[in-house]
């Protein structure tokens, strides 16, 4: 396996909202990009770039790069999150124009509708905010997230998407060069529900997951029958007792609006 795909993912509005005409702009100006950086970067080299994932409820596009040249795609992989860090830390782009105006065509769309947007590699990641000099960067911490495995690559590379049990949102999981331990467990597991452990990268705003690197273990979340009978300390329900997803929803919109002061 080895570092090999490009993922790009838009921040929308605060109900998460992201508009097509929006999403339509960045994916050109990815596209743009990536082909400037292969022509730049791993000039004479054959690289076929292709659709890995198109996520329209996160508003999100990974590419996965196919050659026989694997340092020519490592080095276009590179190059795109050195880009991506110069955008987030408002420095010069250190390539040609015509990847500099690549680059900025893709944050035009930061407009108020977009709030920021996530250039993101199996090594890091960048984030763009629309607040001009606000750098933002994912809060890590060890941990694991509950979800179902959704996408899965078969190309070699080091990814796959899990959407979490809470925010039904894309949750990028990277493996680490060498874990065939880890990988191994992966074949079995699509469309279905796991526990990723491993380093958990929270957005800054609204504390969901959205990237897990450097995952150390895939468990199968599986329920055993009358496992909720061992349940301890239930809490008695009565009528007119709030419902638990009515919960769930009305923590979960908090997190995400969180300049509305419900709680």
């Amino acid at each position: 396996m080895y570092d090999n795909t490009l993922t790009i993912v838009l921040t929308g509005d605060a109900h998460g909202d992201v508009h097509v005409d929006d999403f339509a702009t960045v994916i050109s100006g990815f596209a743009s990009l990536i082909s400037a950086l292969s022509k730049e970067v791993a000039a004479g080299s054959k690289i076929t770039w292709v659709i890995e994932e198109l996520s329209t409820g996160s508003a999100r596009a990974s590419v996965v790069g196919i050659s026989d040249e694997e340092n020519a795609v490592r080095e276009v992989v590179r190059a795109y999150g050195i880009v991506g860090s110069a955008l987030g830390e408002g420095t010069p782009i250190p390539y040609s124009e015509s990847v500099a105006k690549a680059a900025r065509a893709i944050t035009k769309v930061l407009n108020g509708r977009v709030r920021a947007i996530r250039f993101e590699t199996a090594k890091g990641e960048a984030i763009i905010s629309a607040q001009a000099g606000e750098k933002k960067k994912l809060r890590y911490a060890i941990g694991a997230v509950k979800g179902t495995v959704q996408t899965l690559s078969c190309r070699r590379g080091l990814r796959f998407t899990l959407y979490d049990n809470i925010f039904d949102q894309a949750v990028s999981c990277y493996l680490r060069e060498g874990t065939d331990d880890v990988a191994d467990k992966m074949r079995d597991v699509w469309g279905k529900r796991v526990i990723v452990a491993g380093r958990v990268g929270r957005d800054p705003d609204t504390g969901r997951p959205v990237v897990i690197r450097d995952v150390t273990d895939i468990i199968p979340d599986e329920k055993r029958p009358g496992a909720h009978e061992e349940a301890a300390s239930i809490i008695p329900f009565e009528e007119g007792d709030e419902m638990p997803e009515e919960a769930i929803r009305r923590v979960r919109d908090a997190i995400r609006n969180p300049d509305t002061g419900d709680t």
